[in-house]
């Protein structure tokens, strides 16, 4: 009897042990609005997908932007889960999803027609995340 005591508590100890050092699973909530809230720029991204691709060139060859922080949802775990928790924030589940200053700009279309208009420069700006000037 006393070795079955035995036997339980070290297993017990051990499970105990185990399920202390597993991480933590990361909040994709606070892990988002972390991003968004410490970077000038933030794109989440896919790295396959041709309206990233068009979004990211169009902030870094035409803008230089330099204070820009990608993640690229295609290499992340809970990918799903973070493109349902941007829904929740923007409206939309696609990517690119483009936050500057803290606030949803759009995908790859917005920062072209925000181009075209002449008005993405302005939004940089106000970022402090480029040269102010499309090169």
């Amino acid at each position: 009897m006393q070795a079955v005591y035995l036997f339980l508590l070290a297993t017990a100890i051990a499970f105990n042990e185990f399920i202390e050092a597993r991480p933590e699973p990361r909040s994709v909530d606070k892990l988002v609005d972390d991003l968004v809230r410490n970077n000038n720029v933030m794109v989440f991204s896919k790295s396959y997908c041709p309206f990233s691709k068009r979004a990211k060139k169009l902030l870094t060859e035409s803008y230089a932007v330099e204070k820009m922080e990608v993640l690229e949802l295609d290499e992340q775990e809970d990918m799903d889960e973070i493109q349902d928790y941007l829904k929740s924030k923007t409206g939309v589940r696609t990517v690119p999803q483009v936050f500057m200053y803290g606030k949803f700009v759009g995908g790859a279309m917005d920062l072209e027609e925000l181009d075209r208009k002449g008005k993405l420069e302005a939004v940089l700006r106000k970022t402090r995340s480029t040269n102010n000037k499309r090169v």
